[in-house]
């Protein structure tokens, strides 16, 4: 049976059990989907090469969903913390192996000021047509210097799909890089690398073929950026590293 978002919008959706226990097999365990999280999963550890994380510094992973990232992040950082509004999804990831999970709102995480070296966000701030709160609490969280990585829409055909798209979940929004800098230099972050990806939608890759979807990506690198679907974003925390900083402390409840 097809689950309807409730008037709390995406939040209650994200959830219900079973959307929860259908979520990695619809985006990733059909068709094409596996491509997909290969393809995602590179984006991440090149980005983390270009980070250059070292031995002691802490990464968050937020909203952590089923917690497929974690393990990535296991190899880079000596401390990941997992979180996520969705007591479900955390249940998923618990076995993952993170050093740590709480169940918190994005914009409101129990963490002090300038705790965490690297902020994963991945397959969310698309979900908001403002995405400016999550941003500064990623910034406030973040040590100076620290980075954020998520994934924003360049164009999907749900645009052109009109009301509130509650069959599919709820609205996307659009995020163009132009915005994007807008949104980072609001909250004291920079954009230092950017990678577009897909020349289908994600989703729509689990419909097709496994070898249709790798030989269309193959051609990915020819085409513009404009005319694919993501841009992922690495962005900087700008302003020096303070004195009570420590490469290295582990992320600490707000107090």
């Amino acid at each position: 049976m097809r689950r309807f978002v409730s008037d709390e919008s995406k939040a209650t959706y994200y959830r219900q059990s079973d959307v929860v226990d259908d979520y990695d097999r619809l985006r990733f365990g059909r068709g094409g989907g596996p491509t997909v999280a290969r393809i995602e999963n590179r984006i991440v550890e090149e980005m983390l090469l270009l980070v250059g994380a070292r031995e002691g510094q802490t990464a968050i992973d937020a909203p952590c969903g089923t917690g497929r990232f974690i393990p990535i992040l296991g190899r880079h950082f000596s401390w990941v913390l997992a979180s996520d509004l969705s007591a479900a999804m955390l249940k998923q990831a618990r076995p993952k192996g993170a050093h740590g999970y709480v169940q918190a709102e994005l914009s409101a995480l129990p963490l002090r000021a300038n705790a965490v070296h690297f902020f994963l966000m991945s397959r969310f701030l698309f979900h908001f047509e403002d995405p400016l709160r999550f941003l500064s609490e990623a910034a406030r969280v973040l040590v100076p210097g620290g980075h954020l990585l998520f994934d924003a829409y360049n164009w999907t055909p749900r645009q052109w799909i009109p009301g509130e798209q509650r069959f599919l979940g709820g609205r996307t929004y659009l995020h163009p890089r132009t915005k994007v800098a807008e949104f980072a230099r609001a909250v004291g972050l920079e954009i230092v690398a950017a990678t577009p990806a897909f020349l289908v939608p994600p989703y729509l890759y689990g419909f097709l073929p496994a070898r249709l979807v790798e030989r269309v990506e193959s051609w990915s690198k020819v085409f513009p950026s404009l005319f694919q679907v993501k841009t992922y974003y690495l962005l900087r925390k700008l302003s020096r590293l303070g004195n009570r900083e420590r490469a290295g402390s582990r992320p600490a409840p707000a107090r």
